[in-house]
């Protein structure tokens, strides 16, 4: 997971370092279509003009035209021009294609690019930089784009001989506005971004395609952020940057705006941050449900002894069962908390539906008082295939729109089927809710990204997109059905996995021969004292019960006298449960293992398991809970 997040952090860097400094070059262009419109002197002039729009320190240029040769040179440095055509050709070597030299005719990088028309050169520019600097640091990707295109107006010039404007080509959307927000001018892949929804053309006003970004444009500076675009239904994100475009005077005469398509690169964000914080809070649930457990563990535990112990006084027992009861209840809600928290993402597995909706409706109901739940799942398992957090996630999003729907009052129903399409069994999950219900243009859009109905928060209008991108990811399909004032009833059709293929593990037995004991013993391992004393109670009656603190004590233990049982806590400051059940395994030892944890996914139970380890006892548990496991795994009856 950490190296996805890392290479796609690396891949949105890489694309917006390349964009900002392709975006240095706009203005190099622009000057170029000035010397378009001139139609003169265009050798002379454009080495100045990419000298102080590139890095480099000196520039060449030569045009072999019908009249003759034309030739430019420009250089920061102040000095002559040292570069011919004689020398230019002879370490070009008759190449069509850019070439870059070190250390040559005086200058530490030399980049040649021939101007070719039908694969005949008809010139060379030139660019030099007197210092030796890696190619990278020259940008010689955009510089190369910006002189290709410049090649190819040269080359339309020759055949056409009419004005051409550099800028249409551009692969980015550009226009320029006079300071009233009016459109001067427009490049072909402006147009053809908005042609779906506008006609962009000279007087249009910026505020029909942007209603809140006008305000922008009264500033004298630049401006680089992001703006919603909404028409036809249709939702997207751009990027905007804005820049003055100065007169002979130096006084901003228009304002250019390139605009970018981003909606793709929003949604992936959007994601990567919806998973990172939904892990981050699995996280934080985790760890506070495992504390909590342990003290319910003594809560539950010793409200179960002390009934025993008040047998004779009614009123007294009856307030240890009120504490049970309650602390009873507080497990289950921690149980929910606890499977809602441990499934993050991992490769696809099979699990059973009806527990993800469990959990999930369960905490639904035990945050929203006010919304009643009612289920009516078939009297089946269903299995499905896939990763059970994205399918956490999609309910999740489901029972939370219903809520907001509903404006937190309300009945939210849910219902399980099996159905059979053309062959392919499926489970429909109905979601049903009595809100205020979707109009039909709502219903249109509801699946699209960054759509939403919602009028406040941040990081809004994937929730949906998400559940059906995820639905048909699984190859399934949805289908709502809503009218004003009368709710909404989303069908999830799921595709039901084949089954489960039984699982064989392999459990330590104690060898035969061994001679049983009389009386066996166990050594408790666990951080929280009070648990062990409650084992020690528990247990004493009919086993030699022997308690630690830590892993490392626990071995010290082991080493020193023989056990039948070890009941161990995984997780502990120091040498984790299942490290001191790996190096008991490793010594040989034949003891039964019973793992007792308040938080284990099921793939760490499934690791413990090939470790060894032969029962589990989840916390929290009360007195009867350790008598029944210990005896089934000791063979007691």
């Amino acid at each position: 997971m950490k190296g996805n997040k890392k290479a796609f952090s690396e891949a949105i860097k890489f694309q917006w370092v390349y964009y900002e400094r392709f975006l240095n070059l706009y203005s190099v262009l622009l000057k170029l279509a000035e010397l378009f419109e001139k139609k003169e002197r265009i050798a002379k002039e454009i080495p100045e003009i990419l000298v102080r729009g590139t890095d480099f320190d000196a520039c060449f240029t030569v045009l072999f035209e019908d009249k003759g040769i034309s030739q430019g040179f420009y250089s920061l440095l102040g000095e002559e021009p040292n570069l011919s055509v004689e020398k230019i050709e002879e370490i070009n070597k008759g190449a069509l294609s850019p070439s870059t030299f070190f250390d040559t005719l005086g200058y530490g990088v030399l980049y040649v690019h021939p101007l070719t028309f039908e694969l005949k050169i008809k010139g060379f520019v030139v660019l030099g930089k007197k210092e030796m600097v890696e190619k990278e640091k020259l940008g010689l990707k955009e510089v190369e784009l910006v002189i290709g295109i410049f090649n190819r107006f040269l080359q339309l010039f020759g055949q056409r001989q009419k004005e051409f404007d550099v800028t249409k080509y551009l692969p980015t959307a550009l226009l320029l506005l006079d300071r009233k927000g009016t459109l001067v001018y427009a490049n072909e892949k402006a147009k053809e971004m908005f042609s779906p929804y506008f006609e962009i053309k000279e007087g249009t006003k910026i505020e029909s395609l942007f209603p809140d970004f006008k305000s922008f444009l009264l500033e004298e500076e630049s401006f680089l952020g992001e703006v919603s675009f909404k028409a036809q239904g249709v939702e997207k994100v751009y990027e905007i940057e804005t820049y003055p475009v100065k007169g002979e005077e130096g006084k901003t005469i228009l304002k250019g705006m390139t605009i970018r398509d981003v909606s793709a690169i929003k949604v992936m964000e959007e994601e990567a941050f919806y998973r990172e914080k939904m892990e981050t809070l699995g996280m934080l649930s985790a760890g506070i449900a495992h504390d909590f457990n342990n003290l319910l563990t003594g809560i539950l535990g010793y409200a179960s002894m002390l009934k025993g112990f008040l047998s004779h006084d009614e009123k007294l027992q009856r307030y240890a069962e009120v504490i049970e009861r309650s602390a009873i209840r507080a497990s289950n809600l921690t149980k929910h908390l606890l499977n809602f928290s441990r499934r993050q993402r991992r490769p696809a597995t099979e699990f059973d539906l009806h527990v993800i909706l469990d959990d999930t409706l369960f905490l639904v109901g035990e945050s929203f008082r006010d919304i009643t739940v009612k289920k009516e799942y078939e009297a089946r398992q269903f299995l499905i295939k896939g990763d059970e957090s994205e399918f956490q996630h999609v309910f999740l999003n489901l029972f939370m729109n219903a809520k907001d729907a509903m404006e937190g009052s309300g009945t939210l129903s849910v219902e399980t089927k099996k159905v059979s399409i053309q062959g392919i069994e499926f489970v429909r999950v109905k979601v049903e809710d009595t809100g205020k219900g979707m109009d039909d243009e709502t219903l249109q859009r509801l699946f699209r990204p960054h759509f939403t109905t919602k009028k406040f928060g941040g990081h809004v209008g994937l929730g949906l997109y998400r559940v059906e991108k995820t639905i048909k990811k699984y190859g399934g399909f949805i289908e709502v059905e809503s009218e004003k004032g009368k709710g909404t009833r989303f069908y999830l059709y799921i595709p039901i996995s084949e089954g489960m293929p039984e699982v064989r593990l392999k459990s330590f037995q104690v060898p035969k021969n061994e001679e049983k004991k009389e009386r066996k013993s166990v050594l408790v391992v666990d951080d929280e004292d009070f648990i062990c004393e409650m084992f020690k109670h528990v247990l004493s009656e009919k086993f030699d019960v022997t308690c630690c603190l830590s892993g490392e004590d626990a071995l010290r233990q082991i080493e020193e006298r023989d056990f039948d049982l070890i009941v161990l806590d995984i997780i502990m400051p120091g040498m984790k449960g299942d490290e001191v059940l790996r190096k008991v395994r490793e010594r040989g030892k034949a003891l039964k293992v019973l793992i007792s944890s308040g938080y284990m996914r099921e793939d760490q139970r499934e690791r413990i398991r090939k470790l060894g380890a032969d029962a589990f006892l989840d916390k929290p548990f009360r007195e009867e809970d350790i008598l029944k496991v210990v005896s089934d795994l000791m063979d007691l009856k």
